[in-house]
């Protein structure tokens, strides 16, 4: 289960994939999580936001092509233990990585993002 998940859920409805959002920020914190920005917005309703989200206990990772630009295709978060994220590029980062836990930290709606 992703903790916080709701706050995500309730802002688009759903929880999305991220297809074509952009990967803002990416941190690997010792001893072994990863903090990921996310900026992505829903085209149908015209919603956006920036989400960051952690994974700790993470292992096996295997990602690459970290570029000045990373857009997602899809960014899938399977749960369980350990549960596991795939992230696919159309351009930039892409691979995967095992975690024990996930969360979402923030979102926050675009036009505040703005104005911040």
């Amino acid at each position: 289960m992703i903790s916080q998940a709701y706050i995500v859920e309730s802002y688009f409805g759903y929880w999305p994939e991220f297809s074509d959002g952009k990967v803002n920020s990416f941190a690997y914190e010792a001893p072994s999580s990863i903090l990921m920005g996310v900026s992505y917005m829903d085209a149908e309703t015209s919603r956006s936001a920036q989400i960051q989200l952690k994974f700790a206990g993470v292992s096996e990772v295997d990602l690459s092509e970290l570029k000045s630009e990373n857009v997602i295709d899809s960014l899938r978060i399977t749960e369980g233990r350990p549960g596991r994220v795939v992230l696919e590029a159309c351009y930039g980062l892409a691979g995967s990585f095992n975690f024990e836990a996930a969360e979402v930290v923030s979102l926050l709606p675009s036009n505040q993002a703005a104005d911040a």
